[in-house]
């Protein structure tokens, strides 16, 4: 059976937990299925990233650390978007 409204997946990579636990409510809240890291070693290996349809990245993920995950990600599920996100959330 297909779905006319497949839920969408989304993976927040931050360093407040605060922002990203609160992200992640109101993104599942909207319907959503949203998970948050703010753990930035071996996220392809702890996380399911085939399925992602988003990555958001936090305003403090080291640059050098978001080209490497951008590519890591990428290589493993290339239709996934990347954008920079989370600066300016209120906690």
């Amino acid at each position: 059976m297909s779905s006319d409204n497949p839920q969408r997946s989304v993976l927040l990579i931050g360093k407040s937990q605060l922002v990203l636990e609160d992200t992640v409510a109101r993104l599942r809240d909207l319907g959503y299925a949203a998970e948050a890291t703010n753990d930035f070693a071996d996220v392809t290996g702890r996380l399911e990233v085939r399925t992602l349809d988003l990555v958001v990245f936090g305003g403090q993920v080291p640059h050098d650390r978001k080209a490497e995950l951008t590519q890591e990600i990428g290589t493993i599920n290339p239709r996934v978007i990347f954008v920079q996100g989370l600066a300016g959330i209120p906690a």
